[in-house]
């Protein structure tokens, strides 16, 4: 619907429900009945058949959506977006401020102090939305990009006053043409939303990817005719477009296409326009929206910081002597029993024999971090090297060729059945791991080049996570060493062996200690709740319910999972039955679980919960569903007393209240996030630097923020900057300064503490919280923090082990 002018609401019209429906399309135009015709012919035509189409039923329909027959249904209606206190009146108040505000914007002369002038516009068609703006196209070296603006409407506990977020994007696009050769083997994922557009003419957004039915590269068929209908615009073969993409870049070109450069051009090896913006890019353009919105809306007022120090127990390693790095390695091999439940762990590192050398490094930094193997302080640790081009010649694999490591060739295809397969050779080669003893691995695979021509088939990572699993072996992937790049660039194995190492450490429920502080209550066990959906993988494991348990002080990491049984479980065994229980290859469908069983297993926590602990859980669409938590919403919450789910009993449709959250009755505090990267939560914080100067650069330096900040009832944290030179760049200058240079910056997390009104405890809460996320054994830099607190991190993590069609 978005080729209609301006739309702010579609409802959805059910097949089985012949009712009528209130304010079915509300756009802020008026809406041209004639294109909303053609837009829903077009629509019907696409998802019917040839059958189908001769049908009464559907000639019914083709009736029914005539301007003539539309018209008596269409009149004006003037909504009130926000009542006398400034909150929103309903749903529809957060789509129709930000397209309302967005045409305050569109056209407008945008002044850096650069001195690059922006012009903003909207787009038409596609996925997006008719708030989200893009400037005229700039080039470097040929490369052409853009800025794009988004704008969201959200509101912000515990008042509920609405907040207009400005989330700021670089759209690289495309350049450089697809060799015609490796274009006949070429794969896009579905729905890459390529821009096109006339001499003069707004841009369209038109879906370009791989499709099912042709097994091919193809534009979507219902956006090209859309697109042919209302622009008068046919679109190349998308084989053509590919192999001549920079001619159809240029302007003046008809159609102009550009299409997203990390999507489309992986065949690409060098980015001259780098990615990220800078500080003074984001503030100029925030306060051009501002000025912009003069008398509809007003920036927030600084929040009152807070000073945020490291509290995580960590080693300077490089200064560690013989005496203590040992003394470190028996630390952690300590942490690492408690973690796994286990004296005895196993380590694996698998590759082919001519990934020895590499296998040898990682195998080094195994030893670095655990010491050597055998047993130390009663807690055994084997380190075991297998090449499989040389286990049991068992002659799989294309060709019968052992020496390309029969587990670890592509895939023929992406069939259940070759997944199943390669499961089953894995099983062959590889044998069961020992029974209750965790086991780990390092996998060295070729890497996504030897994947990519129609001779090696198709990336087999994930089938072979699923097939570790089912032998009880966890894994992290690594491929080898690389030639330097035509830029100069180094090959970085030994940091990425280093990084993936300690991430598989991750995956056995190591953490690193805190250090001696009340205020942290390190006793006190954190709490987390993930919840993983994916709509499209119905028949295994269409949602997983997640629970992790993490102690800081004793390094205990433990995981609970409704659908495997109600009982906490060692972290690393958990994803090991995840793993068993989805996927083509399960002989076990998992049980549907929804609202009942998130309060049920809100129950068992706050029914053991000791004093001081804390329960995190992230505000994502589908957790605050009506099903699942409607009570942390901020909806939710301005109703009353934080309350839990579900909206309806399972299996009904009659709505029923959610119970009230007795904190009374439990030693439980629930911490609510919200993540800066989802758009709820502003984009950046910082101000003008009063320190520093500007190293000779156009424009104003910006202060490097860092800390908790609260703002009346919630709190933002920003993360400390790491000391690498894309975050040093982007407090100074513009992008335009030198597009070729990569610019980094953290985002801000939000925090709302749901069960108490008492700001020092909100205050402890959320310090706890942020310290965790500082505290996983993959940061191998100081300063280094993971995007969520460990509990929900961790969490997170286990979803790489639910095999999804989709991922």
């Amino acid at each position: 619907m978005h080729f209609l002018d301006e739309p702010v609401q579609i409802m959805p019209v059910y097949r089985t429900r012949n009712v009528p429906i209130p304010n079915w399309i509300i756009a802020q135009r008026p809406i041209d009945l004639k294109r909303l015709d053609s837009i829903l012919s077009n629509w019907a035509w696409s998802a019917s058949s040839a059958d189908q189409r001769a049908s009464s039923a559907y000639r019914r329909v083709m009736e029914l959506i005539r301007p003539a027959v539309l018209e008596p249904h269409t009149h004006p209606l003037r909504i009130r977006l926000f009542d006398e206190q400034h909150h929103p009146e309903g749903d529809l108040t957060f789509p129709a401020f930000a397209l309302s505000v967005s045409g305050s914007i569109v056209g407008r002369p945008c002044r850096l102090s650069c001195g690059q002038e922006l012009i903003f516009e909207r787009m038409q068609g596609g996925t997006g939305s008719e708030y989200e703006l893009v400037s005229q196209l700039f080039w470097h070296n040929n490369h052409p990009f853009a800025i794009g603006l988004t704008l969201s409407t959200q509101t912000v506990p515990p008042n509920r006053e609405v907040r207009l977020n400005v989330k700021l994007h670089l759209h690289r696009y495309a350049h450089g043409n697809l060799d015609a050769e490796r274009g006949k083997t070429v794969y896009l994922p579905n729905g890459i939303n390529a821009l096109i557009r006339r001499p003069g003419k707004p841009w369209c957004r038109v879906a370009l990817g791989y499709k099912g039915k042709t097994r091919g590269i193809a534009w979507d068929e219902l956006d090209a005719k859309h697109l042919k209908e209302f622009m008068g615009i046919d679109l190349p073969n998308p084989l053509d477009y590919l192999t001549h993409m920079d001619e159809w870049a240029q302007p003046g070109s008809n159609p102009q296409i550009l299409a997203p450069q990390a999507a489309s051009a992986t065949w690409q090896k060098k980015h001259y326009v780098e990615d990220g913006l800078t500080f003074n890019d984001k503030a100029e353009i925030f306060e051009f929206v501002s000025a912009c919105l003069e008398g509809i809306a007003k920036p927030c007022e600084p929040p009152q910081r807070e000073s945020l120090r490291n509290f995580v127990k960590l080693y300077d390693e490089k200064k560690l002597d013989e005496a203590g790095r040992l003394a470190w390695a028996s630390s952690n091999r300590r942490r690492l029993s408690v973690a796994t439940g286990s004296e005895r762990i196993a380590l694996e590192f698998i590759g082919r024999a001519s990934d020895e050398d590499e296998l040898a490094v990682v195998r080094k930094e195994a030893e670095a971090f655990l010491g050597p193997k055998g047993s130390i302080d009663g807690i055994e640790v084997s380190m075991t090297t297998r090449l499989v081009d040389q286990a049991a010649s068992c002659g799989y694999g294309r060709g019968n060729s052992d020496a390309t490591g029969s587990i670890l060739v592509g895939l023929d295809n992406a069939s259940n059945a070759a997944v199943r397969e390669r499961v089953s050779k894995i099983a062959k080669v590889l044998g069961p791991a020992p029974l209750g003893i965790p086991t780990a691995c390092i996998v060295m695979l070729p890497g996504q080049d030897a994947y990519r021509k129609s001779d090696m088939g198709k990336d087999p990572k994930e089938a072979i996570r699923a097939g570790l699993a089912r032998t009880g072996r966890l894994s992290q992937f690594l491929i080898p060493r690389t030639e330097a790049s035509e830029a100069g660039e180094q090959d970085t194995f030994d940091t990425r062996a280093q990084v993936a190492f300690r991430d598989l450490m991750r995956q056995l429920g190591f953490v690193f200690d805190f250090k001696d502080t009340r205020q942290l209550k390190c006793d006190a066990p954190l709490y987390g709740i993930h919840l993983f959906t994916d709509r499209l993988n119905h028949q295994r494991l269409p949602e997983a319910l997640i629970a992790t348990k993490v102690c800081i002080a004793s390094g205990e990491s433990l995981a609970l999972c409704p659908q495997i049984n109600k009982n906490w479980m060692p972290y690393w065994k958990a994803q090991i039955e995840l793993a068993r229980i989805s996927g083509p290859f399960s002989n076990r469908k998992a049980h549907r679980i929804e609202g009942i069983g998130l309060k049920d297993l809100i129950d068992i926590i706050a029914n053991e919960a000791p004093e001081g602990s804390l329960l995190l859980v992230n505000s994502y669409s589908a957790i605050r569903g009506q099903k699942w938590w409607p009570g942390i919403s901020d909806k939710g919450l301005a109703e009353g007393p934080l309350r839990y789910g579900p909206a309806s009993e399972q299996g009904s449709s009659t709505p029923m209240r959610g119970q009230l959250f007795d904190t009374s009755a439990t030693n439980l505090h629930v911490l609510r996030v919200r993540l800066g990267e989802n758009g709820e939560v502003p984009d950046y914080y910082t101000d003008l630097s009063v320190t520093q100067g500007n190293a000779g650069k156009k424009g104003p330096a910006r202060a490097s923020k860092q800390g908790i900040f609260n703002m009346g009832g919630y709190w933002i944290a920003l993360a400390p900057r790491l000391g690498d030179t894309p975050y040093k760049l982007a407090y100074y200058g513009s992008k335009f300064d030198n597009p070729g240079s990569r610019y980094l910056t953290k985002s801000l997390n939000e925090y709302v503490l749901l069960t108490s009104d008492d700001e020092e405890l909100a205050r402890e809460c959320v310090l706890r919280a942020e310290a965790s996320r500082s505290g996983l054994v993959q940061l191998y830099k100081r300063g280094m923090r993971v995007n969520l607190p460990t509990p929900l991190h961790l969490a997170k993590k286990m979803e790489e082990y639910i095999w999804s069609p989709t991922k």
